[in-house]
């Protein structure tokens, strides 16, 4: 998401938990699921594709806390694919693997709700 100017950019970053009203996250993380563990507070998840190293995860989150994500999977024993703060052990694409892929939220200035989608990098 990005704003056409600055006040606009402040407006949203201000009221980010406010007007967001839908994401969808998907990463990949290391290890294999234990799918009989559960997170207490509000993320939920499917696994989308099991592999021997990594698992593809889609995620969304209820409250949506910082690091909300990196502490849930870590919580499983599964850590984001180049996580430097959980010291995950892996970077299979030289990137951090947690991708937005979908976005719903409440346009400020039209007034109206907007929803986002891609696929995966």
């Amino acid at each position: 998401m990005f704003a056409m100017t600055v006040p606009l950019k402040e407006k949203t970053m201000n009221n980010l938990s406010t007007i967001v009203t839908d994401r969808v996250l998907s990463c990949i993380a290391e290890n294999s699921v234990d799918k009989n563990k559960y997170v207490s507070a509000k993320t939920h998840y499917e696994i989308l594709m099991e592999r021997k190293r990594y698992n593809l995860f889609q995620l969304k989150l209820g409250i949506g806390r910082k690091n909300q994500i990196r502490v849930h999977l870590n919580s499983l024993e599964h850590l984001i694919a180049r996580d430097s703060i959980y010291n995950a052990k892996t970077n299979p694409f030289e990137r951090f693997c947690l991708y937005a892929t979908a976005l719903e939220f409440f346009h400020t200035v039209i007034k109206e709700k907007m929803y986002f989608e891609i696929q995966e990098p």
